[in-house]
C-alpha cells in the first residue's frame, strides 16, 4: 500500500513541488476530490493508482535522462581536450 508520503514525493517528483490536484486527476481519469482525499490521507490510495503513478514517475524519469544525456553529448562533442582536462582537474581536485 502507497502512503501518503509516497504519494506526495511521487506527485511532487511528477510535476513539481507545487503541483495540483487536477493536474493528476486528469492523466488518471479521476475526479480532483478523489486526489485531495489521497493527498490529504483521508482515503487509502488505491494499488492502480499506486501502479499508474509508479509507472509515470519511471516514464519521467527516463524521459529526463534522454535530455540529460543529450544534453551531456553536445556539450561533450563542442569540448576541446583541454577544455576536458581543465573540467576533469577541477573535478578531481575538488
Amino acid at each position: 500500500m502507497m502512503t501518503r508520503d509516497e504519494f506526495e514525493a511521487l506527485c511532487g517528483y511528477v510535476y513539481g513541488p507545487g503541483w495540483r490536484s487536477n493536474m493528476l486527476a486528469g492523466v488518471l481519469g479521476v475526479g480532483e476530490r478523489a486526489v485531495r482525499y489521497w493527498r490529504s490521507g483521508e482515503r487509502a490510495i488505491p494499488e492502480e493508482v499506486k501502479d499508474k503513478l509508479v509507472a509515470i514517475a519511471s516514464e519521467t524519469f527516463r524521459a529526463r535522462r534522454k535530455i540529460e544525456t543529450s544534453k551531456f553529448s553536445a556539450l561533450a562533442a563542442s569540448m576541446t581536450s583541454e577544455d576536458v582536462c581543465t573540467l576533469l582537474a577541477k573535478v578531481l581536485l575538488e
